[in-house]
């Protein structure tokens, strides 16, 4: 068979080149450079595989044939004798024993250059150039490996024209430099293409296997010796044992394996439970895992990863992480644990995943468990060490709830730099869950702060008994005030027992009179509570310590008023937002009459607070003359929407709350709506608008 290459090339080029012009005086300044890629690409087609050569064993000084090994051979005219076999092939890169059949290649070469030119008009009739080039030329071979590198290839250059007759008829020019030429990319394709040619020697006409004895030139004798080819038995299946036959010393026996496919089952049960005690104060707590190993496990891993983007999770672009496909989970960190009950103690603060493999005796991995729900390692509400703001140590005090204090209300890039201590409300609302961060510090992160508040006070309760099961709720000012007049609303609460915190905010006549400022009430400090002010008119206290509920009545606040004109304020409780121990809503009612001084001297209907109103009115009026008495609210069309109260009412002044849903307590769209008052001695209606 013929044995040699038949190439189907062929050639592309990608150039690139730029340039800038300046102009100084009489000199014209150039700057540029290029790149340019030419890559040579085909196909080799060999019309012989291998060629193989029969050679007679020499015995001599100067080598010698394994006669042991040796096959015999009868040439034509009946002579016998021991030979060996020589085998010329070609391989795509030197390392594997396939000789080629198709061999497609790649060759490129990279060049880059610079010049910088200078054109200098010396006279009208001479003008002198002077510049100097930069060039480097790479070329690749068939593997895409750097085969060699021009570099340092500095080209200056002179010339000169001058107009001797300065006419333009006649000129003189001179020109002397350095050029540097491309080397072709033919010889890319015949040196570097990465296809080599080898020459072995065995003593079997079917082995091409590069194993056997090699020479640079001519054959094993003299100068190097045959050897006995490598043994190829290919596959024989699963076997226990095999023997090898016609093995001589000192050769290398290659076999492969392939492991049997994992039968191990998924670790089930995996569970993670933050531990709440026992920790150090370096401000991250450990999280327990548990789980149950299946049967064959030699080993278990457990491997973790965060939601991210803590403190403000999925605000910053935190995601709950997807159940890993393939082993090992890429992203994921591999934990410490390795048995049931072992802690595991993240380095840093978020919200873990964990997901666990089991392993046998072979190192093949399990089938992924079901991945845990998600873990904190920290406390919410811990964001002061005593020193450091914003690092925890691992308890909640005074020292943390204060720093929540001095950036009570604040929201937006005006919490900047204090994101930690926006923790509310979470997931489901308890302290173990992940925050879904708002951009604000409010009631919401008080709840949090004291459910989880460690250093539980304890102090001298004051505040009457109560003799009642219901939260209630009532507001104490005045009826009327003169400009520049200062007041107090006291803000009273009677507690059924089931309290740990309560947000409340206030309604007023703006045009009469404008909140100053909100202090805490004895009810609230007296029981280890605080009171904090998210804005005007608003108070949120809240008890520290998820075992504590407010006992008694008395102040729960008083809001500081200042009159800005003659008038009755009408200061009343526009909204009220109770929680218990648990975080669930705790429904407290308002009680009435609103005001404690002036007589009842006329029947009124007083305007909606606040209005328009997103959810929930006040809706206060007064009775002069005890009488019949019914507060409804109507649509535009006329229908009776609900009926807040309706029954004879002693004198006084009254106050209900309307939260926006009709009869059946279903809520109701936003629109205009009409409250009407009818008492003795008076019809009176006043529009509300409801949004959403």
């Amino acid at each position: 068979q013929i044995f040699g290459p038949v190439a189907n090339n062929y050639s592309t080029r990608q150039a690139i080149a730029g340039n800038y012009t300046g102009y100084v005086g009489n000199h014209e300044f150039k700057i540029g450079g290029d790149y340019e890629k030419v890559n040579t690409r085909g196909t080799t087609y060999w019309t012989g595989t291998y060629r193989n050569e029969i050679r007679r064993c020499t015995q001599g000084s100067n080598g010698t044939c394994d006669l042991s090994l040796a096959p015999f051979y009868t040439n034509a005219e009946g002579s016998r004798y021991q030979v060996y076999y020589q085998h010329d092939y070609f391989t795509a890169n030197g390392t594997d024993l396939n000789p080629l059949v198709v061999a497609p290649f790649s060759t490129p070469t990279k060049r880059y250059s610079g010049f910088l030119q200078d054109q200098w008009r010396v006279t009208p009739a001479l003008t002198v150039n002077a510049g100097v080039r930069y060039d480097t030329e790479t070329l690749f071979n068939g593997l895409q490996q750097e085969a060699f590198s021009l570099t340092n290839q500095w080209a200056p250059r002179f010339g000169a024209t001058w107009d001797f007759a300065e006419d333009g008829s006649s000129k003189l020019y001179v020109s002397a430099g350095r050029f540097y030429y491309a080397v072709p990319t033919d010889l890319n394709v015949r040196v570097f293409t990465g296809n080599t040619g080898y020459r072995t020697f065995t003593y079997n006409i079917n082995d091409l296997s590069q194993t056997g004895p090699k020479c640079a030139t001519g054959d094993p004798t003299p100068g190097c010796v045959a050897r006995a080819s490598l043994i190829q038995i290919g596959s024989v299946g699963a076997v226990a044992s095999y023997t090898f036959t016609t093995v001589s010393a000192n050769h290398t026996i290659a076999a492969s394996f392939a492991p049997n496919a994992a039968t191990i089952t998924a670790v089930t049960g995996l569970a993670a439970a933050q531990q709440k005690t026992g920790n150090d104060n370096d401000g991250t707590t450990k999280i327990k895992l548990t789980f149950t190993a299946p049967g064959g496990a030699s080993s278990v891993e457990v491997w973790r990863k965060g939601f991210g983007s803590y403190p403000t999770y999925d605000n910053a672009g935190g995601a709950t992480p997807s159940l890993p496909g393939s082993y090992p989970p890429a992203g994921w960190t591999l934990t410490t644990v390795a048995s049931s009950g072992s802690s595991d103690e993240p380095a840093t603060r978020d919200f873990w995943y964990y997901v666990a493999y089991a392993k046998d005796a072979c190192g093949n991995a399990s089938p992924v468990s079901a991945m845990t729900s998600g873990t904190l390692d920290y406390h919410l509400g811990d964001v002061s060490n005593g020193v450091v703001a914003g690092q925890g140590d691992n308890t909640v005090s005074t020292v943390d709830v204060s720093l929540l204090g001095a950036h009570y209300g604040v929201s937006g890039g005006a919490l900047a730099g204090f994101e930690y201590l926006d923790v509310g409300p979470t997931t489901d609302h308890t302290t173990d869950a992940r925050p879904t961060t708002d951009s604000k510090t409010d009631f919401e992160d008080l709840v949090m702060f004291a459910l989880i508040y460690t250093p539980h006070v304890s102090l001298a309760t004051k505040g009457g008994a109560s003799t009642q099961s219901a939260n209630v709720l009532s507001v104490e000012a005045p009826t009327s005030v003169v400009i520049g007049q200062e007041f107090d609303a006291q803000v009273m609460l009677t507690s059924g027992g089931d309290l740990l915190a309560l947000s409340t905010s206030l309604g007023w006549n703006s045009a009469i009179v404008e909140p100053l400022s909100v202090t805490a009430g004895d009810l609230v400090t007296s029981q280890g509570g605080v009171v904090f002010s998210p804005g005007p008119g608003r108070a949120d206290a809240a008890l520290l310590g998820a075992a504590s509920s407010f006992t008694g009545q008395g102040t729960l606040a008083t809001v500081h008023f200042r009159a800005i004109a003659n008038g009755a304020p009408h200061v009343g409780i526009a909204g009220v937002d109770g929680r218990n121990s648990l975080n669930q809503s705790v429904t407290v009612n308002i009680s009435n009459p609103l005001s404690v001084e002036a007589v009842v001297t006329a029947t009124d209907l007083m305007p909606v607070i606040p209005n328009p109103a997103r959810g929930k009115a006040a809706l206060q009026y007064s009775i002069a003359t005890r009488g019949a008495v019914d507060l409804s609210v109507f649509s535009v069309d006329g229908r009776r929407v609900k009926t807040l109260t309706h029954g004879i009412q002693e004198v006084g002044r009254y106050r209900f709350t309307w939260d926006g849903s009709d009869a059946n307590g279903s809520r109701i769209q936003a629109g205009v709506y009409f409250v009407r008052l009818e008492a003795p001695g008076l019809q009176k209606t006043r529009v509300i608008n409801l949004v959403r």
